[in-house]
């Protein structure tokens, strides 16, 4: 999505193609950046359709599939601090830009690009003047 002003082209994404957009950056107490967006697709179905279109099983089989590829709650290699510790913290690692799909060991890519992401992005190390602040007993304590 190339945005100019008051406007934004977009081509082709994970979930279609945009036509308008909103979104908010907000933080919370601990310290981190999370995002509220609304996003217009084009030929989005309608909000009629759409609770038809739920009723529908192989609808809902479609739905659960592209959940089941895009999202996770948990990742293979890191069940420890020292599992996590062994991938590489890859700081500027394309996230937005997953491996193709129709390359030789695909699977093998997106769980490295998935864990490097994981282990770059999510990983939080305890600073001073960043998340650790002052208790009542004179020591510091982590505010995440």
């Amino acid at each position: 999505m190339n945005v100019s002003g008051q406007r934004a082209v977009t081509t082709i994404g994970v979930f279609g193609q945009v036509s308008a957009y909103f979104g908010v950056v907000e933080s919370q107490a601990r310290a981190t950046l999370h995002l509220h967006i609304l996003l217009w697709l084009v030929d989005a179905p309608s909000t009629e359709e759409m609770v038809t279109l739920l009723k529908d099983e192989a609808f809902q089989e479609c739905v659960r599939a592209f959940i089941q590829v895009n999202m996770h709650a948990y990742l293979p290699g890191l069940e420890s601090a020292d599992s996590v510790k062994v991938i590489p913290n890859e700081v500027e690692v394309a996230y937005s830009r997953p491996p193709n799909p129709n390359v030789p060991g695909y699977e093998e890519l997106l769980t490295d690009l998935e864990q490097q992401v994981a282990r770059s992005k999510n990983l939080h190390t305890c600073e001073v003047r960043w998340c650790l602040i002052p208790n009542k007993k004179g020591g510091l304590v982590c505010k995440r």
